[in-house]
């Protein structure tokens, strides 16, 4: 068994949102915002004493890797890419009345759309490292549906350090950024 360990690489991230959208007895408006955050990593093989592991070390080495002070078991580069889910999760906003025809202080209350939050959900995995970038609150992001088919999706490429957000909206173009981007590195 071939075990390598995943260190993450770089600034990058690959951010994936979809939206889902339910009428509450074609008066209110329930919103959910799917996301995902891919990052990139730098696989690493497990060495013990300089010899490559097959697998993760055992409780034995473990032991022998404390007793000598942590320098036996050891991680060297692979030189291979991948992607990693940083974090899976669901954003919720609803709006009390969705469709209301009349003006006023009353009218803005009532159809405005609510920010509920993060549920807690055993379906919720990771924690999002870059929660400020929202691409469903933005009016730059084109959510679109492949195939005609729902749900609407957006992609972007989100570099932390420099604050660049690079949206993808063509579904082969994004097909092949995922390839490449795994195979060389985080770097786009």
């Amino acid at each position: 068994m071939d075990i390598k360990f995943c260190r993450p690489g770089g600034g990058d991230f690959i951010i994936v949102e979809s939206i889902h959208t339910s009428d509450i007895f074609r008066v209110s408006e329930l919103t959910q915002v799917y996301r995902q955050v891919i990052g990139f990593c730098n696989f690493e093989e497990f060495k013990f004493d300089g010899e490559p592991l097959s697998g993760i070390p055992s409780q034995i080495q473990y032991i022998k890797n404390f007793v000598s002070g942590g320098r036996r078991i050891t991680t060297h580069p692979t030189g291979q890419n991948g992607l990693y889910y940083v974090y899976r999760g669901v954003r919720n906003s609803g709006r009390p009345i969705a469709n209301l025809n009349i003006e006023g202080k009353v009218a803005g209350i009532l159809s405005k759309s609510y920010d509920l939050g993060v549920p807690m959900s055993p379906f919720i995995f990771g924690t999002d490292p870059v929660p400020e970038v929202q691409l469903s609150m933005r009016n730059d992001i084109h959510f679109i549906m492949p195939g005609n088919q729902p749900p609407p999706t957006a992609f972007a490429i989100y570099n932390k350090d420099t604050g660049l957000l690079h949206e993808v909206t063509n579904l082969a173009e994004r097909r092949r950024l995922i390839s490449g981007l795994s195979a060389v590195g985080s770097r786009f």
